[in-house]
């Protein structure tokens, strides 16, 4: 904590291979709880994430999810790979990393979200939809598949919402060569969205061990690039939550800050 005159920030470090972002949230909802009620009371859990996994295993034996899986089985029988993108020429082999971020203003994030009302897509597939058309910009082929992450809380148990645990899973999309108009792209990648949506049960990681079981994509295939939105997650934050006023936050090692306004 850094201590200020009039108030405080407080840093908070989480990280995400143990949790998701639906658990910290959670949890600083349960802090803040606390915060404002010392005396309170949480709920005791009658479910733990061991539970949670068991009971998962034990679905794949349902009809639901094995007609999810044959959905994906069906749907990548001719995966494609993640997209071939250019290499430095001077590359030298070495692993480098370098974080490239930008913060969209409020008002051009309204623009957006309008933009997408209008098409009657979601803010998530239009961000999707640009993400693919920067990226077949620069890839040797114009149809690839990305990794979609998604929290995996099926409602398999009724706290299952406030588990403390890694809840995140994979979806495989399908880019393919869409419309010229941007607009029309967008409606079809939102459209194979929902499409996909309906058939969560089973993960990205469990397809590609099937398709793999089946000799239907090599063991090297690779699929490097991973597509994550949190666009429209609901937050649940009073004007009175202590951890309302976040100033800062970066997810490569989920470092947040949060500016108090006095302890």
């Amino acid at each position: 904590m850094t201590r200020f005159e009039h108030s405080d920030v407080l840093h908070v470090s989480v990280d995400e291979l143990i949790v998701d972002a639906w658990s910290i949230e959670q949890v600083f909802s349960e802090w803040s709880a606390l915060y404002a009620k010392p005396e309170l009371t949480l709920p005791a859990l009658t479910l733990s994430f061991r539970d949670y996994v068991l009971a998962l295993t034990g679905f794949e034996s349902a009809p639901r999810y094995q007609q999810d899986l044959q959905y994906w089985l069906t749907k990548l029988r001719a995966i494609k790979p993640g997209p071939e993108l250019p290499k430095a020429s001077d590359w030298n082999g070495l692993h480098q990393c370098q974080r490239l971020s930008h913060c969209l203003a409020s008002e051009h994030y309204a623009q957006l979200k309008q933009v997408a009302a209008d098409w009657a897509v979601s803010p998530t597939a239009l961000v999707l939809t640009l993400f693919i058309r920067v990226l077949q910009q620069y890839s040797r082929q114009p149809e690839f598949t990305l990794v979609l992450t998604y929290f995996n809380r099926l409602a398999l148990h009724e706290q299952v919402n406030e588990l403390i645990a890694p809840m995140i899973s994979t979806a495989l999309f399908v880019a393919e060569a869409g419309s010229d108009s941007l607009q029309q792209h967008a409606q079809q990648v939102h459209a194979e969205l929902l499409a996909d949506f309906d058939h969560l049960t089973v993960s990205g990681v469990r397809v590609l061990r099937e398709l793999k079981r089946q000799k239907l994509c090599s063991n090297d295939f690779s699929l490097p690039i991973v597509f994550t939105s949190l666009l429209g997650q609901p937050i649940n934050r009073t004007p009175e939550h202590f951890l309302q006023q976040q100033t800062y936050a970066v997810t490569q090692n989920a470092a947040n800050v949060f500016r108090l306004p006095g302890l």
